[in-house]
């Protein structure tokens, strides 16, 4: 008459077989789990989630100040600092840059390229005459060198054309 012992999932209970007669043996453990420690896992649990609760609103406000820093800084820089930035280099342009490329114009380059024009265009009235000397002399060296023929080109065909299709 054996009897056959079978676990099943936890421990806690144990089925036995014997003879086909079935019924539940429910063992009781030696020790009991502490009532403190079922509370300290469950408050462990509900600490927990009010701490992520807490973060959670924490976080929700942390992001409410550093959107706010961002569009202040916006506002700033689109309203204030950029119509201030436009409007210096605007009036140190017209006062200081305008003036200083005025002077520099009418002291240097105006003179410089006036001086290189008055060269150039004297260049240009000396060298007529020479220029005419120089037509002369090619013009009649032209005519010297037409009279001689360097290359003689004679196209004679042996056959007329109409015969060769």
């Amino acid at each position: 008459m054996g009897v056959h012992c079978v676990a099943f999932g936890s421990f806690s209970r144990m089925y036995c077989f014997d003879y086909g007669n079935r019924h539940c043996y429910q063992p009781k453990r030696e020790h009991e789990r502490a009532y403190m420690m079922k509370l300290a896992e469950s408050s462990e649990k509900v600490i927990q989630q009010n701490l992520r609760e807490f973060f959670g609103l924490l976080r929700i406000l942390v992001n409410v100040v550093l959107i706010f820093l961002i569009e202040l800084v916006r506002f700033l820089g689109k309203s204030v600092f950029q119509v201030l930035v436009v409007g210096l280099l605007t009036t140190a342009g017209d006062h200081v840059l305008k003036p200083f490329l005025v002077a520099v114009f009418n002291s240097l380059l105006q003179p410089l390229l006036l001086f290189l024009l008055n060269v150039l265009c004297s260049v240009r009235n000396l060298t007529y005459p020479l220029i005419d000397i120089l037509k002369g002399i090619c013009l009649q060296l032209a005519l010297v060198l037409q009279a001689f023929r360097l290359v003689e080109v004679n196209i004679q065909s042996e056959t007329p054309l109409a015969q060769k299709v």
